[in-house]
């Protein structure tokens, strides 16, 4: 799914545009086929930019280009951003209505260990089933025992938290933006809604937020993706 990023093929066109230098546009039926998601978005734009890259919509034209206008870039944020919006919303859709089917106790999936599958003709949808309890008890004990101690630090909420400053030019730090005043009301937040400080990292004045490759920025994506609990 384009709303996600880590699409297989996806990643395949962006290797392989960048190991032909002879080949300089993509062409997409419209934007939301392409991406759905900023980080995907991210990676077209930094091909754009570096590579001289120019996307094409079928429907809608020449979507991105090198040197855009701020206009053009605007433009095309905010369809990514509806697109995003709209796969978003079919998403809630579906969890919506699983809800609503378990509720009912239909389950319109295999179930899981220590439950079994059948097919309940009364309720008029013979392609879903009804979830019902193993008549194994130690198949129902072992499940109800993984329930339990089953832990993912990735889905578990951590108070653990960094802090992000960055001026891009003096007259910011003048006018109240200086490093000094965004890392005091940043660490006062943090205090107040009980979050622990581990890292701070700063991005002072040739660092531009415009750019990828701020040095801070980057150090601290590779502490948060090797850091579960943060």
């Amino acid at each position: 799914s384009a709303r996600k990023p880590g699409r297989k093929v996806f990643g395949e066109l962006v290797c392989y545009i960048q190991d032909n230098p002879n080949i300089r546009v993509i062409i997409v039926e419209r934007t939301d086929r392409l991406t759905r998601n900023f980080p995907d978005d991210a990676i077209i734009e930094k091909l754009v930019n570096d590579l001289g890259v120019r996307v094409f919509s079928v429907t809608e034209g020449e979507i991105m280009k090198p040197n855009s206008s701020s206009s053009e870039k605007l433009i095309n944020r905010f369809q990514v951003l509806v697109a995003e919006s709209g796969s978003n919303k079919i998403a809630d859709n579906a969890r919506k209505g699983m809800r609503e089917k378990a509720s009912q106790g239909i389950w319109a999936t295999y179930a899981p260990i220590g439950y079994k599958n059948f097919t309940k003709p009364m309720l008029g949808e013979e392609s879903l089933a009804i979830l019902q309890a193993s008549s194994f008890t130690t198949d129902k004990e072992v499940f109800t025992m993984r329930r339990k101690t089953r832990r993912n630090p990735a889905t578990q909420q951590s108070n653990k938290a960094v802090i992000y400053t960055r001026v891009s030019s003096k007259e910011q730090q003048e006018e109240g933006f200086s490093i000094e005043a965004q890392q005091n009301l940043l660490r006062e937040y943090a205090e107040k809604n009980g979050l622990e400080v581990v890292r701070e990292y700063t991005d002072a004045e040739t660092a531009t937020a415009k750019q990828v490759g701020r040095p801070a920025f980057g150090r601290m994506i590779s502490f948060l993706q090797a850091q579960a609990r943060v």
